[in-house]
């Protein structure tokens, strides 16, 4: 007999783990706890289980309960769901922006390497500094970010997303606050990532295709949250 042991929540998010293995909670088990932030649990109600094999699908309903020591009304852990289910969302967008980076760093530092005198290298050393600052490094536990970069908002959507998902009740105005704050400087990074792909890395793209070089690559826009809650 196989048996399958679902954890009854959504799929995690993509983000950063810098602070790993400082990023588990206290009550972590070696080998059995996941890095957070985890996907939202799914709420109570009933559901269906599909297996696909061969061709076949057998389905089998079940129903997932509250927890008997959970007194939280249903419109309560709706409110709870929507939030991590935003959080969850802003990190996906914010990691992919994190990537974008990290991809347009490592091109630049191959053209650092190029003579110091050499227009392109003079070129790629103030934009890999505008492109590091807005990449941003780990935010130490119970400190404030330094700048909207897309580091600092992992972070703090990571240590929210644990808050909201450590109740049993409904998220706290603080929380809602605290996530149209976070929000807002997400757009702050995404509109200053945008302004220098727009201006400074096609300048530069012009300069190389003078040269008969490679351009940096072309990545995806992102699109800002223009509500952020409201």
């Amino acid at each position: 007999m196989h048996r399958f042991v679902w954890n009854l929540r959504y799929a995690d998010p993509r983000a950063m783990h810098p602070q790993s293995p400082y990023n588990y909670p206290i009550a972590a088990i070696v080998g059995s706890t996941p890095l957070p932030p985890q996907g939202p649990l799914a709420l109570p109600g009933k559901y269906e289980v599909r297996l696909k094999a061969g061709g076949q699908v057998i389905r089998q309903a079940l129903e997932v309960k509250l927890d008997p020591r959970v007194a939280a009304a249903r419109n309560e852990l709706q409110s709870s769901l929507e939030l991590q289910l935003r959080i969850s969302a802003l990190l996906e967008k914010n990691y992919d922006a994190y990537q974008q980076t990290k991809q347009l760093r490592a091109r630049l530092a191959e053209l650092m390497k190029r003579p110091k005198e050499d227009p392109i290298a003079v070129a790629a050393g103030p934009l890999d500094a505008k492109v590091a600052a807005l990449e941003g490094e780990a935010t130490p536990i119970l400190e404030t970010p330094k700048n909207a970069s897309f580091m600092a908002v992992n972070d703090t959507l990571t240590a929210l997303m644990a808050l909201v998902d450590g109740a049993d009740f409904a998220p706290s105005e603080e929380s809602f606050a605290a996530y149209r704050r976070i929000c807002k400087g997400s757009n702050e990074a995404l509109a200053a990532w945008q302004e220098l792909k727009n201006k400074e890395v096609a300048a530069l793209n012009t300069l190389l295709s003078k040269n008969n070089l490679a351009v940096l690559p072309d990545v995806p826009n992102l699109a800002d949250d223009e509500a952020c809650g409201n």
